[in-house]
């Protein structure tokens, strides 16, 4: 029986200083979990040095959402003809009666922007809550 002499010396892990054997010459982690560990350290570092990086990906993928939601969008809208009937009649209604947006919420008392909640599907079965307290009458967690 052949015994294989291994070629690479011993390496100490650049993550945790763990003393290991490499499989090739260019590994500096012991593990994968030490390897992603030092991919997220170089890319939060890369990221602080290069901020225009950042806000190219965020705008480019913004409008791959954007257009994804107008999608979406249109396809409901075609779906559910009577909902944007009724949220438009509601806008108008808000409009013509001159109710402000701004104010104080009905469901926390907390003065801020509010949003419309339709408590009945009719032009004037709805009432003006915050952004938080809408998603929890939603069942959704709250979104800041």
């Amino acid at each position: 029986m052949k015994t294989i002499k291994w070629k690479f010396k011993l390496k100490n892990c650049i993550i945790c200083n763990n003393i290991f054997k490499p499989i090739n010459g260019k590994q500096i982690t012991c593990s994968k979990i030490c390897g992603n560990k030092r991919k997220l350290n170089y890319n939060i570092q890369y990221n602080k040095d290069n901020p225009e990086y950042i806000a190219k990906n965020v705008r480019k993928s913004f409008q791959r959402n954007k257009k994804k939601r107008n999608e979406y969008q249109i396809k409901y809208n075609k779906n559910h003809p009577e909902i944007i009937k009724l949220r438009n009649d509601t806008r108008e209604y808000i409009r013509k009666n001159k109710i402000n947006y701004n104010g104080i919420c009905l469901d926390c008392g907390k003065g801020c922007k509010r949003e419309i909640h339709h408590i009945t599907p009719t032009i004037t079965g709805f009432i003006l809550i915050c952004k938080n307290c809408h998603y929890k009458r939603h069942g959704k967690e709250n979104r800041k």
